[in-house]
């Protein structure tokens, strides 16, 4: 995967460090897929049969509905993206590593929705 870009303005020594930003946009598409797969197993199956299992997002969808659970993602995952680039202007390797670990976490996560969906039989 590409790692972002980097520019260096020798003329103010002021160095923008490298990070890793298709990670990132990979982490906010696999953040979109699982409000998707929340929606389909959540929003789509009788209720009570599943809840979303973080019980931050899980109480702003009880309170807000879905308008409040996507808000809440969002928020979420935007201030994922800015503490990593963040970090990424100072320890460039550090923010690899994190956005790397998001990825693998929702990933993870979009494995266990596959499998509910799968097993459940809610698509044809």
């Amino acid at each position: 995967m590409g790692t972002g870009f980097s520019a260096r303005d020798d003329s103010e020594s002021m160095v923008l460090r490298t990070y890793p930003v298709s990670r990132l946009l990979i982490f906010l598409l696999l953040s979109a897929t699982d409000l998707a797969f929340t929606y389909l197993l959540v929003g789509k199956m009788p209720p009570g049969m599943f809840r979303e299992g973080n019980p931050f997002a899980d109480a702003w969808l009880a309170r807000f509905d879905w308008n409040g659970l996507l808000i809440y993602k969002v928020i979420a995952s935007a201030l994922f993206v800015v503490t990593v680039v963040y970090i990424g202007t100072q320890q460039p390797r550090k923010a690899q590593f994190l956005s790397t670990f998001g990825c693998l976490v929702l990933g993870g996560v979009l494995a266990y929705s596959c499998y509910l969906v799968h097993h459940t039989e809610i698509l044809p």
